[in-house]
Parts: structure tokens; sequence; C-alpha cells
């Protein structure tokens, strides 16, 4: 058999990772095999472990590929825009596909904390919507629209928590008044970063 070059080889890895995420978002981790993977991905079970040691491996492979094919995070130009167009993102946790991202998030978030170790990979996933919150906020104090009264790092971190809490509980229940949610994260987000009304 002819030795695969760098190119081949890396290309099978991307297409492993995309048919991994596509079966992923569809039936979930605890209903994916390496059979459903390979199967979606037209390789043989010993193609996927020579890219992958294990299924993790394969799901944080997905997850990162998954985020670099999303349209890239907006740079907002003002406190207004930061709110706006992060509680656009709470709103399309209800979307069908923002749903199974997030149900793929916590599912497999729910088998890392089973694990001694987490995977390689899993932190620079995170560092994706952490390091944008930062950079936003780093922004609008610049601007003078907030004062950071609890310091950056931890901002950040609030932050993150109320984003993902409000994506999570919208697209987990469908009866919460949404518009009640909305104006309580909106709120909460100003407080946290000491917004300064510009009148």
């Amino acid at each position: 058999m002819p030795k695969r070059d760098e190119a081949y080889m890396r290309a099978q890895r991307d297409g492993i990772a995309r048919a991994a995420l596509g079966v992923l978002l569809e039936k979930g981790v605890a209903n994916t095999s390496q059979r459903d993977i390979c199967s979606a991905a037209g390789v043989s079970v010993g193609a996927l472990y020579t890219h992958f040691a294990t299924i993790e491996e394969v799901v944080v492979a997905a997850c990162t590929l998954g985020n670099e094919e999303l349209p890239p995070l907006k740079t907002c130009e003002t406190w207004d825009e930061y709110v706006e167009f992060n509680v656009a993102n709470v709103y399309d946790s209800r979307v069908a596909d923002a749903a199974r991202r997030i149900r793929l998030a916590f599912e497999f978030a729910a088998k890392i904390v089973t694990m001694d170790k987490a995977p390689a990979g899993v932190a620079a996933i995170h560092d994706i919507q952490n390091n944008y919150i930062r950079d936003q906020l780093q922004r609008s104090f610049d601007r003078g629209e907030i004062s950071l009264p609890l310091g950056l790092a931890t901002t950040t971190m609030i932050h993150v928590q109320a984003l993902v809490g409000a994506s999570t509980q919208l697209a987990m229940n469908p009866s919460l008044n949404r518009d009640q949610w909305i104006t309580s994260l909106i709120r909460s987000l100003e407080i946290t970063a000491g917004r300064v009304r510009i009148q």
C-alpha cells in the first residue's frame, strides 16, 4: 500500500471529525458509537484509531471543527451591541441546531466529569468564548462604557456563566417567560460590568 502523505492524512482526520460532529449532533454522545462515526465518515475502525486514540478525542476534534466552521464572532463597537449580540445568541438556543449543540456540550461535559483527566483540547474549546467575552469587556471598558468593579477576569467568568446558564435554561424549558429571563440577564450583565449609563 502506498504511503499516505500529510495532506491526505489531515483531510481524512478532518473528514472523520466532520462526520462525527453530524452524528453527535443528531444522536448525542451516549448514543453515538465508533461504528456510527466510521459509517458516516466512510472509514474503517482502524482508520479512526490511526487519528484518534479514544472516542473522547474524536468528540473534541468534532467540537473544535464545529466551532471553526461557525460564523466569526462579532466585534462589538458599543456596550449595547455586546448585549444585543449575546442576547441574540441566547434566543438562538431555542433554534434546533443551537439546541443540539448545547445538548452535545452538556452530554460531553457530563462524560468528562467521570474521567480522571479531561481530553486534550477541551480547554481550547472553552477559551474561545472566554476570550471573546474578555476582549469585548475590555473594549467597553476602554471606551468608558463600563467600570469593571469586580475586575476583568471575574467579570468575564460571571458573564460566561450567565450567558451559558441563560442559553441552557431557555433551551431546556420552553415554558419560561423569555422576556422576563432576558431582562434579568441584561440587568445582571450591566450590574456586574459596572455599566456607566451615558446620557
